[in-house]
């Protein structure tokens, strides 16, 4: 073997099989989010250790490697992937993590070891298996060779077993067992008659003399017709034109007349026994439940059953299943009888229970519409609303990360915008907004990543932001409202999301200007409630990202919903247009589980603020 190629290992292709679902983020190992305590990340690595120490010490050699696989791709790559792994706050949490990852890598080396050793005995078992199957296939093809041998000497012992007088059968006998025989022997008194010898016509001169005393009507017997055909066959034998050629026996002439093939000369040419007169009539295959053959055909069905089948009183036939059973000729072309299809007594929706099954069972085919279908719904709801004027796009004169120090400053830059709204008269202005962005946020941002022991453009997560901002009075807790979050795809909990944002907790803020920072897929935007003339309210989408243009440069967006419906259509679609490749494959592949909702891609969350 070369030096360049790593040797195959038995349970090479084992470990494998068992590593395919561990790539992160799709159905195995999931990522992090930056908007989730570290700790949680670290909590989670840990359970799934002990269950890796487990599985090792009771030498379950799959589970064990399962787990540990896990535990150290989690360790090894999601986990740097937060961006507070390097915060001097969590460095004792990264030191035995790491320690515990390069034991578990250790021991994952072994239990490599136990499979080789598992894989060989299996190979080895399978090698035995393999002989013993061949071993035994062997045995029995060379018992049946004997058996056929011994038959064969049986034969050869017994002699021939067709009795002679049934080969030697006169022809006479067959054509008696023919039916309607006498029906086609007039049609040898048609024989043309060939030129004759006068002692031929001398010969049978008595005969003709006797036929015209006859009556017009009168047939000689099949003994005398053989006769006169036997003779003419002997008379006529140099007549090369002859029809009833000279190796045509009497037997095959008639045959020939009723349309038989001859007797006297096999399919492959030679002379057989003269023992192939057509079998007669074969019964169809018996009917279900019959054994001998008197009986098989079956019984015409009884009225009764016939009216069932007609009016479904207490079966229902098919549409293309005939109540009757199959005719002879089809049973003979291989047709069986169908047994009749019974369905439940009563009307089809009459079983209450078995109709809320059937209603449970649509509702859970809908649930699983693959996603992509869901988007492609949520994008044309999106596009026809805004063809409608029911959702607007507008531009903001900048956006973050165009100063360096807003770059990854959307946790601070959408509380804040919330907090200058519900501080307006009436809502938040783009002139705000823009300053919020260039220059409120940026000393607040670098302020808490210094506090936390964070790299310069690390995501922070909101609760760190908004400790902050209430110390700094930015933001007031006698206006905090309530906090909701969950599968942002589900209705229920994107529900109370909407209806905190629009009546507050127990309608306390249904006429009042709220706001709310939306955390969701590692970005955060804020949305504020807007009055408008007549008691009604618009809802803006403020998103600092740069997201239309003027032809000149890119700015972030401030999305007007007219409406708390257009409002929700452009929740979903901002949502749905998040999600990768990766993402929607996951949601396909996994049901949403509260316990995981850390590390799913649906998970949102949202801190609503109002005015008392």
């Amino acid at each position: 073997m070369s030096a360049g190629v790593s040797q195959i290992r038995p349970s090479d292709a084992r470990r494998h099989a068992l590593s395919e679902a561990d790539s992160i983020g799709v159905v195995g190992v999931p990522m992090v989010s930056n908007f989730f305590p570290i700790e949680r990340y670290y909590d989670a690595a840990g359970k799934v250790l002990v269950s890796f120490h487990a599985a090792y010490s009771s030498r379950r050699l799959d589970d064990a490697y399962v787990y540990g696989k896990r535990f150290a791709t989690f360790s090894l790559d999601a986990l740097p992937q937060h961006n507070y792994y390097k915060s001097p706050k969590y460095k004792k949490l990264r030191a035995r993590n790491n320690e515990e990852m390069t034991d578990v890598i250790q021991k994952l080396e072994q239990i490599a070891l136990w499979m080789d050793e598992e894989e060989r005995i299996k190979q080895l078992e399978r090698k035995r298996q393999e002989e013993e199957r061949r071993r035994r296939v062997e045995e029995a093809e060379r018992r049946r060779y004997l058996e056929f041998q011994r038959h064969l000497q049986s034969q050869k012992k017994a002699g021939p077993s067709p009795p002679a007088a049934r080969v030697q059968q006169s022809a006479l006998d067959k054509l008696n067992q023919l039916n309607g025989l006498n029906a086609a022997l007039p049609q040898v008194d048609d024989v043309p008659r060939r030129s004759r010898s006068r002692s031929n016509e001398s010969d049978d001169g008595s005969e003709r003399s006797g036929a015209k005393g006859s009556s017009r009507g009168s047939r000689r017997s099949p003994q005398r017709q053989l006769e006169r055909v036997g003779s003419r066959r002997s008379v006529g034998s140099a007549d090369s034109g002859s029809r009833v050629p000279e190796a045509e026996t009497a037997e095959d002439f008639l045959r020939r007349r009723l349309g038989r093939p001859p007797t006297s000369v096999g399919v492959n040419g030679g002379h057989d026994s003269g023992d192939d007169l057509p079998p007669p009539m074969v019964p169809p295959p018996p009917y279900p439940g019959k054994k001998d053959l008197s009986s098989a055909f079956p019984p015409p069905p009884s009225y009764s059953a016939v009216m069932e089948a007609k009016t479904g009183r207490k079966g229902q036939q098919p549409p293309n299943h005939s109540a009757f059973p199959p005719s002879a000729a089809e049973q003979a072309a291989g047709q069986r009888p169908r047994p009749p299809t019974v369905v439940e007594d009563g009307p089809t929706y009459a079983n209450r229970q078995r109709e809320q099954e059937r209603r449970k069972a649509r509702e859970k085919q809908k649930e699983n519409i693959p996603f992509r279908k869901l988007r492609e719904k949520y994008v044309m709801d999106y596009n026809r609303m805004k063809a409608n004027k029911r959702i607007e796009v507008l531009g903001v004169n900048t956006h973050q990360g165009r100063l360096g120090g807003s770059t990854n400053g959307c946790a601070v830059i959408s509380p804040l915008v919330v907090s200058h709204h519900l501080r307006s008269s009436s809502s938040v202005t783009d002139s705000e907004i823009v300053s919020v962005i260039d220059r409120e946020c940026i000393p607040l941002l670098r302020e808490i990543r210094s506090k936390l022991g964070l790299d310069g453009a690390a995501l922070i997560i909101p609760s760190d932001v908004h400790d902050h901002l209430v110390d700094k009075k930015l933001l007031h807790q006698k206006n905090f409202v309530g906090a909701t979050g969950g599968n942002i795809m589900d209705k229920t909990h994107s529900g109370e999301f909407f209806k905190l944002l629009e009546h507050g907790e127990n309608k306390t803020h249904t006429n009042k200007k709220t706001g709310a920072a939306l955390f969701f897929r590692e970005h955060v935007v804020s949305i504020v409630k807007v009055p408008v003339a007549g008691g009604k309210f618009y809802y803006d989408l403020v998103d600092s990202l740069p997201g239309v243009s003027d032809n000149r440069r890119m700015m972030a967006t401030r999305t007007r919903c007219k409406d708390m419906s257009a409002f929700q259509a452009l929740v979903r679609w901002y949502a749905a247009t998040k999600f990768s490749e990766s993402n929607m494959t996951w949601i396909d592949r996994h049901e949403w589980d509260e316990t995981m909702a850390d590390f799913d891609p649906r998970v949102f969350q949202a801190f609503v603020w109002g005015v008392p």
